[in-house]
C-alpha cells in the first residue's frame, strides 16, 4: 500500500478530534491546482484539496477559488454532474454533492468515482456548477 501511496502522490494526513489530538485515523490525500475552466473566469488559478477517507468510503474535493485560504461560496445545497476523463482518454459522467465549496462523494456516488478512477495515471475532473453558473477544471494522479 505505501509503494502504491508513493507512486500515486498521495499523502497521509491525521484526523484529529476537537482538542487537536490525533484519533489514531487517517486519510489520503493531494493537494492539486487548477483552473476555473469557462466563462469570465476562465483559465484563473484555482487550488482543490483532495481527500480520500479508505475507512468510511468518502472521497471530497475542497475548492478554493483563486488560489485563496477560503472555500468556494455557494448559495445552495444541490447535486451535480461531474465528468472524468481516465489516462485512456475515456469519460465518466458522476454525480456529486455539492455543500459549502466541497465535492462530496458517498455511497452510491463513490462507488461510481472508485470506479472511474481505477487505472493508475492521470486524471482531469471538471465540474460545472449550473446554479453557480460557474466551471472547475483540475488533474490529480492517481
Amino acid at each position: 500500500m505505501l509503494s502504491s501511496i508513493v507512486h500515486s502522490q498521495w499523502d497521509i494526513g491525521d484526523y484529529v478530534d476537537e482538542n487537536g489530538i490525533k484519533t489514531g485515523d487517517i486519510f489520503l490525500y493531494q493537494d492539486v491546482e487548477g483552473k476555473f475552466s469557462k466563462g469570465i473566469k476562465k483559465k484563473k488559478p484555482c487550488s482543490y484539496f483532495l481527500e480520500h477517507d479508505l475507512l468510511d468510503k468518502t472521497f471530497s474535493i475542497t475548492i478554493y477559488p483563486f488560489n485563496k485560504s477560503e472555500e468556494e461560496e455557494w448559495k445552495y445545497e444541490t447535486f451535480q454532474w461531474t465528468i472524468i476523463k481516465n489516462p485512456s482518454g475515456g469519460l465518466s459522467t458522476v454525480e456529486v454533492f455539492c455543500i459549502d465549496g466541497i465535492m462530496y462523494f458517498e455511497g452510491i456516488e463513490y462507488e461510481q468515482f472508485m470506479n472511474a478512477t481505477k487505472q493508475e495515471g492521470t486524471y482531469t475532473v471538471t465540474l460545472t456548477h449550473t446554479l453557480n453558473k460557474t466551471n472547475y477544471e483540475f488533474t490529480f494522479n492517481k
